[in-house]
Protein backbone atom coordinates (compact mmCIF):
# COMPACT_ATOMS: atom_id res chain seq x y z
CA UNK A 1 0.00 0.00 0.00
CA UNK A 2 2.90 2.36 0.74
CA UNK A 3 4.23 1.99 -2.81
CA UNK A 4 0.78 2.78 -4.18
CA UNK A 5 0.57 5.98 -2.12
CA UNK A 6 4.13 6.96 -3.12
CA UNK A 7 3.29 6.47 -6.83
CA UNK A 8 0.19 8.62 -6.40
CA UNK A 9 2.18 11.38 -4.69
CA UNK A 10 4.88 11.23 -7.40
CA UNK A 11 2.21 11.76 -10.06
CA UNK A 12 0.61 14.58 -8.09
CA UNK A 13 3.91 16.35 -7.30
CA UNK A 14 6.31 15.32 -10.08
CA UNK A 15 9.10 17.82 -9.36
CA UNK A 16 8.88 17.90 -5.58
CA UNK A 17 11.98 17.02 -3.56
CA UNK A 18 11.50 14.36 -0.91
CA UNK A 19 12.29 15.98 2.44
CA UNK A 20 14.88 14.55 4.77
CA UNK A 21 13.44 12.25 7.43
CA UNK A 22 12.46 13.83 10.71
CA UNK A 23 12.36 12.02 14.03
CA UNK A 24 14.08 8.98 15.38
CA UNK A 25 16.67 7.10 13.42
CA UNK A 26 18.18 3.79 14.30
CA UNK A 27 21.69 2.54 13.92
CA UNK A 28 25.19 2.81 15.29
CA UNK A 29 26.18 6.25 16.51
CA UNK A 30 29.83 6.80 15.71
CA UNK A 31 32.48 8.62 17.68
CA UNK A 32 33.20 12.16 16.51
CA UNK A 33 36.87 11.14 16.19
CA UNK A 34 37.80 8.02 14.25
CA UNK A 35 39.88 5.26 15.81
CA UNK A 36 42.92 5.94 13.59
CA UNK A 37 43.13 9.54 14.82
CA UNK A 38 42.45 8.43 18.41
CA UNK A 39 45.52 6.19 18.38
CA UNK A 40 47.69 9.24 17.62
CA UNK A 41 46.25 11.62 20.24
CA UNK A 42 48.40 13.18 22.96
CA UNK A 43 47.19 14.26 26.42
CA UNK A 44 46.70 17.78 25.06
CA UNK A 45 44.68 16.42 22.12
CA UNK A 46 42.48 14.42 24.49
CA UNK A 47 41.78 17.40 26.72
CA UNK A 48 40.94 19.53 23.68
CA UNK A 49 38.57 16.83 22.38
CA UNK A 50 36.92 16.51 25.82
CA UNK A 51 36.23 20.25 25.77
CA UNK A 52 35.02 20.24 22.18
CA UNK A 53 32.70 17.25 22.63
CA UNK A 54 31.36 18.15 26.06
CA UNK A 55 27.81 16.87 25.60
CA UNK A 56 25.56 14.63 23.52
CA UNK A 57 23.24 17.44 22.44
CA UNK A 58 24.38 17.85 18.86
CA UNK A 59 24.58 14.74 16.75
CA UNK A 60 25.48 15.10 13.09
CA UNK A 61 23.09 13.20 10.85
CA UNK A 62 24.65 12.04 7.61
CA UNK A 63 22.93 10.05 4.87
CA UNK A 64 24.02 6.64 6.17
CA UNK A 65 25.33 7.32 9.67
CA UNK A 66 25.14 9.44 12.76
CA UNK A 67 28.14 11.11 14.41
CA UNK A 68 27.72 11.35 18.16
CA UNK A 69 29.31 13.35 20.92
CA UNK A 70 30.60 12.90 24.43
CA UNK A 71 29.26 9.43 25.11
CA UNK A 72 30.64 7.94 21.91
CA UNK A 73 34.05 9.58 22.39
CA UNK A 74 34.11 8.34 26.00
CA UNK A 75 33.59 4.78 24.72
CA UNK A 76 36.62 5.20 22.46
CA UNK A 77 38.55 6.64 25.40
CA UNK A 78 37.70 3.63 27.57
CA UNK A 79 39.23 1.38 24.90
CA UNK A 80 42.25 3.63 24.28
CA UNK A 81 43.19 3.61 27.99
CA UNK A 82 44.37 0.02 27.71
CA UNK A 83 47.06 0.90 25.18
CA UNK A 84 48.79 3.62 27.23
CA UNK A 85 48.06 3.32 30.95
CA UNK A 86 50.59 5.97 32.03
CA UNK A 87 49.22 8.59 29.67
CA UNK A 88 45.65 8.12 30.84
CA UNK A 89 46.42 7.95 34.55
CA UNK A 90 48.29 11.23 34.06
CA UNK A 91 45.29 12.72 32.23
CA UNK A 92 42.98 11.53 35.02
CA UNK A 93 45.26 13.11 37.63
CA UNK A 94 45.44 16.47 35.88
CA UNK A 95 42.19 16.97 33.96
CA UNK A 96 40.02 19.85 35.12
CA UNK A 97 37.07 18.85 37.29
CA UNK A 98 34.61 20.71 35.06
CA UNK A 99 35.14 18.30 32.15
CA UNK A 100 32.12 16.10 31.47
CA UNK A 101 32.18 13.27 34.01
CA UNK A 102 31.80 10.71 31.21
CA UNK A 103 35.51 11.12 30.44
CA UNK A 104 37.09 10.43 33.85
CA UNK A 105 34.56 7.64 34.30
CA UNK A 106 35.65 6.13 30.97
CA UNK A 107 39.28 6.23 32.08
CA UNK A 108 38.62 4.52 35.42
CA UNK A 109 36.37 1.97 33.70
CA UNK A 110 39.02 1.19 31.09
CA UNK A 111 41.68 0.82 33.78
CA UNK A 112 39.31 -1.43 35.70
CA UNK A 113 39.29 -3.86 32.77
CA UNK A 114 43.03 -4.56 32.83
CA UNK A 115 45.69 -5.73 35.27
CA UNK A 116 47.57 -2.94 37.03
CA UNK A 117 50.31 -3.01 39.60
CA UNK A 118 49.30 -1.80 43.07
CA UNK A 119 50.88 1.65 42.79
CA UNK A 120 49.29 2.40 39.39
CA UNK A 121 45.92 1.18 40.67
CA UNK A 122 46.18 3.40 43.77
CA UNK A 123 47.17 6.39 41.63
CA UNK A 124 44.16 5.82 39.38
CA UNK A 125 41.56 5.47 42.11
CA UNK A 126 43.02 8.38 44.08
CA UNK A 127 42.79 10.53 40.94
CA UNK A 128 39.17 9.45 40.45
CA UNK A 129 38.43 10.60 44.02
CA UNK A 130 39.13 14.17 42.91
CA UNK A 131 35.55 14.29 41.61
CA UNK A 132 32.71 14.79 44.08
CA UNK A 133 31.25 11.74 45.77
CA UNK A 134 28.54 10.28 43.61
CA UNK A 135 29.94 11.52 40.30
CA UNK A 136 30.81 8.00 39.14
CA UNK A 137 31.00 5.92 42.31
CA UNK A 138 29.66 2.82 40.56
CA UNK A 139 32.65 2.73 38.21
CA UNK A 140 35.07 3.39 41.06
CA UNK A 141 33.52 0.51 43.01
CA UNK A 142 33.92 -1.80 40.02
CA UNK A 143 37.53 -0.66 39.72
CA UNK A 144 38.20 -1.45 43.40
CA UNK A 145 36.45 -4.79 42.99
CA UNK A 146 38.85 -5.60 40.13
CA UNK A 147 41.87 -4.28 42.11
CA UNK A 148 41.02 -5.04 45.76
CA UNK A 149 44.61 -4.48 46.91
CA UNK A 150 43.98 -0.70 46.67
CA UNK A 151 41.61 -1.01 49.64
CA UNK A 152 44.69 -1.43 51.83
CA UNK A 153 44.98 2.36 51.57
CA UNK A 154 42.93 3.84 54.42
CA UNK A 155 41.60 6.76 52.34
CA UNK A 156 40.36 4.40 49.65
CA UNK A 157 38.68 1.95 52.03
CA UNK A 158 37.09 4.86 53.93
CA UNK A 159 35.61 6.17 50.67
CA UNK A 160 34.35 2.69 49.78
CA UNK A 161 32.64 2.39 53.18
CA UNK A 162 31.10 5.83 52.66
CA UNK A 163 29.81 4.80 49.22
CA UNK A 164 28.46 1.55 50.64
CA UNK A 165 26.61 3.36 53.41
CA UNK A 166 25.42 6.52 51.65
CA UNK A 167 25.98 6.11 47.91
CA UNK A 168 23.89 4.79 45.10
CA UNK A 169 26.55 2.47 43.67
CA UNK A 170 26.01 -1.25 43.84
Amino acid sequence: IACKVLDQLNRKFPSAEIPAPIGSRGGWVQSPINSTAISLMSARDWLHAMRKYDSDKHHVYLKDSVIGGCRQLAQELQTAVKSNVSLFINILQTMPLDINVAYPEAIISGLGEIDLDTERAKEAVSAAFRWPAGAFDRSICWFVRRHPIVASDSLIIDRMFHVAEFGSAS
